[in-house]
């Protein structure tokens, strides 16, 4: 597993060592156990400083990064190419059990198949393991159906993620119910006076919900948090102030960031809400483009940036931070993402006064409106279903109003309308 940096120099010295003989004669891949920045990360590093080096990936899940693409697994697959078009094969729905043990020898399915998803074989006999296997010849994984699958590996890394280990103190401090993290404060102080948590094991005040905690896994909020409980405990004894410290916590915007190969992303903010792609995720021959933004509510929460200049990358705190409302979600996956970068309040809506609305004058989204309410096989809605159509469309009239619309569209009162009519009124 890696921990520290002190595991990822074990991981060095491991991948350089030599076979006793000198003789290459294992072509077991290097297996990867993991579905994270962690993962992404070791692969890419692999593929570039050891490039001859066979390597498989298993993810727990069906994909790679499942907590921010789960409802966008296109965009895992940008990222998922890149592993296999540098010869990467990819598992999906395994978890490691066991390491697969040197003299454990037998018949026993092991995984084969397409790159992109290896699937479980029929049992094949594997004899003694070669001599250069001191501890392991393996993992042992298991499908989510609980078959399992023994799969040879010249080297494994579990690269699994930060789960918060919290038994020793359960039943005691109070425990977010989500994560099963330690619930803090804004000074990572615990439900029990005089005890602090930072770190993996710690849940923070969420920055978008007064009552709810935010479990972030990072580097970078373990250092702040860490700083902050200093500061406090150092405070709690009256040595010091920890104003500071405690304004450092409350400031703090959930981020991430990885470079992968010749792509790399940034992340601010929370995957909350409803996730909306707005650019390209298959523009070829061209700098990679595109975004995620998390919206609640009609208000942007999080924001994912793959590529961009420096100064869009430094928009994406601002974002986070000032989460500026939108019309709607449908404006938003429209919209110029370079524009958006320059001015990510330009989809606010504005101040309304009484009797206003915001009217959606889009050619396209009136034309899915009316055809939502299921036309004729003349293009005719009735008169009164034009009230549907308006009101999808933003409309917020009284009876009498209404009564006023299907006249001026239905003047002589044949009970239909058709498409023209419609947008000729509505758009005028």
């Amino acid at each position: 597993t890696l921990r520290d940096v002190g595991d990822c120099e074990k991981l060095v010295r491991a991948l350089m060592r030599p076979e006793e003989d000198g003789q290459e004669t294992c072509f077991d891949p290097v297996v990867i156990v993991g579905g994270g920045l962690l993962t992404s990360e070791v692969v890419s590093s692999l593929i570039k400083y050891c490039p001859d080096l066979p390597l498989l990936v298993v993810f727990p899940s069906d994909m790679l990064y499942p907590h921010l693409f789960s409802q966008h697994e296109n965009i895992a697959q940008v990222y998922e190419r890149q592993m296999t078009k540098n010869g990467v094969k990819i598992a999906r729905g395994y978890e490691a059990v066991r390491l697969w043990g040197v003299d454990e020898v037998g018949s026993f399915p092991t995984l084969d198949g397409p790159a992109t998803s290896l699937q479980a074989t029929r049992p094949r006999t594997f004899t003694e393991a070669q001599p250069q296997f001191k501890q392991s010849r393996g993992v042992v994984l298991k499908a989510s159906d609980g078959e399992q699958v023994w799969l040879g590996a010249r080297l494994t890394i579990l690269a699994l993620g930060a789960e918060p280990s919290t038994g020793l103190v359960s039943g005691a401090l109070e425990t977010d119910e989500a994560s099963g993290a330690i619930k803090v404060d804004v000074s990572c102080a615990t439900s029990w006076q005089n005890v602090w948590a930072i770190g993996d094991c710690a849940a923070m005040p969420h920055p978008a919900q007064d009552s709810a905690s935010l479990h972030w896994p990072h580097a970078e909020a373990a250092a702040t948090m860490a700083r902050v409980a200093a500061g406090s405990m150092v405070a709690a004894v009256g040595e010091g102030d920890a104003t500071a410290a405690v304004a450092s916590l409350e400031a703090t915007v959930p981020h991430m960031s990885s470079k992968f190969l010749d792509l790399s992303w940034n992340f601010y903010g929370v995957t909350e809400g409803e996730p909306v792609l707005v650019g390209d995720t298959h523009a070829v021959g061209t700098i990679r483009l595109f975004a995620v933004f998390w919206v609640v509510s009609n208000t942007i929460v999080g924001v994912f940036l793959e590529g961009g200049t420096p100064e869009q990358v430094a928009m994406l705190p601002k974002i986070a931070t000032e989460k500026p409302k939108i019309i709607n979600a449908k404006k938003l996956k429209k919209a110029s993402l370079e524009a958006l970068l320059k001015d990510p309040h330009m989809l606010t809506p504005p101040e309304l006064g009484v009797g206003e609305f915001l009217a959606e004058l889009d050619v396209d989204e009136v034309l899915l409106a009316f055809r939502k309410v299921h036309p004729d096989s003349k293009g005719r809605v009735k008169t009164g279903q034009l009230g549907e159509i308006m009101t999808e469309l933003g409309a917020d009239w009284d009876e009498e109003e209404l009564g006023e619309a299907e006249q001026a569209m239905d003047p002589t009162g044949s009970g239909s309308v058709n498409y023209e009519t419609f947008k000729s009124w509505w758009m005028n």
